[in-house]
């Protein structure tokens, strides 16, 4: 799936968290990256797990999925490309708190926790965006709070 003329780095050009970074600075974000590919119905991370790396979707989608305390599976949300998941690491958290798994076929970067830690040191602008993507969350989780 990262067949093609298009580099790495280009696949980040348009993700919320490395805007602003020049095409030097994609290009080693892109380096830095693990290429991981999945095939439909197969787990990236599950539930209660360690949170080690997050991911960018470069093709195919992706469910994020959390069981209640009772026992029912709850869809949290949906990615596609272009879209990060599995976030956790990049906010200091240490498990996930949901299962990610694939609804197609799946290509992913992805980085640990201690590459992101450098790569924010090398690229404040990262940790300006981690902070931003955050703040975003926790609008759309007071959002839907009020709505309940």
């Amino acid at each position: 799936m990262f067949h093609g003329p298009n580099t790495l780095a280009n696949h980040l050009v348009n993700v919320r968290l490395f805007r602003g970074l020049d095409a030097a600075g994609l290009t080693e974000v892109a380096a830095a990256a693990r290429r991981i590919e999945r095939k439909r119905n197969v787990t990236f991370f599950r539930q209660g797990h360690e949170a080690t790396r997050f991911f960018v979707i470069v093709a195919g989608r992706v469910k994020i999925s959390q069981i209640t305390p009772d026992g029912h599976q709850v869809v949290a949300r949906f990615a596609g490309p272009g879209e990060l998941f599995g976030c956790v690491p990049l906010f200091g958290g240490d498990v996930y708190p949901g299962t990610a798994t694939t609804v197609a076929d799946c290509a992913s970067l992805s980085w640990d926790r201690s590459i992101t830690d450098r790569l924010m040191q090398r690229f404040p602008r990262l940790a300006i965006n981690a902070l931003n993507l955050l703040g975003q969350e926790l609008a759309e989780l007071r959002r839907r709070f009020q709505e309940l």
